[in-house]
């Protein structure tokens, strides 16, 4: 693999985006045909706010465990321990638009990221796809596990 190249050298642009306020709807039927999993959000300036992907929409049909208040050796213990991560689930279960199902916590790179920097943010964030921001965080590109493989091939 060619270690020199960079995102902007492997990165698939333009990229599907989706904005807060589109249809949870809308939004499946895109990506379903596109056949793909998933895509940034972003604001009126393009530039990422968060994801949507197809684990945020299939929540949204699968049962909630409400958190359970157990009393343990005089103390209080809540099950499952995050009440956030409740409330987060609730929250993606009951909405209707993009902006209250997707991810808000997002990891991108620029388009100078190194193949070895793409790499281990994939890896140690376990992503499917990053987002490549240029200097005002505005969405540029996109990169996948795909083109990660296809520039190993290429490369060789």
């Amino acid at each position: 693999m060619d270690l020199e190249l960079m995102a902007k050298d492997i990165m698939t642009s333009p990229v599907l985006s989706f904005h807060t306020e589109e249809p949870i709807e809308q939004a499946i039927s895109t990506l379903v045909q596109r056949k793909i999993g998933g895509a940034p959000v972003v604001d009126e300036q393009n530039k990422v706010i968060g994801s949507l992907e197809n684990d945020d929409l299939i929540l949204r049909d699968s049962n909630i465990h409400i958190p359970t208040a157990i009393s343990l050796l005089g103390g209080v213990v809540e099950w499952p321990p995050s009440v956030k991560h409740f409330e987060d689930d609730l929250r993606k279960a009951f909405g209707s638009k993009v902006g209250e199902v997707m991810n808000k916590d997002v990891t991108t790179c620029a388009p100078s990221s190194s193949l070895d920097q793409i790499v281990n943010l994939l890896h140690h964030n376990k992503l499917r796809r990053l987002p490549v921001v240029d200097k005002e965080g505005k969405l540029v590109g996109i990169i996948t596990r795909g083109d990660l493989l296809k520039a190993m091939i290429s490369s060789n």
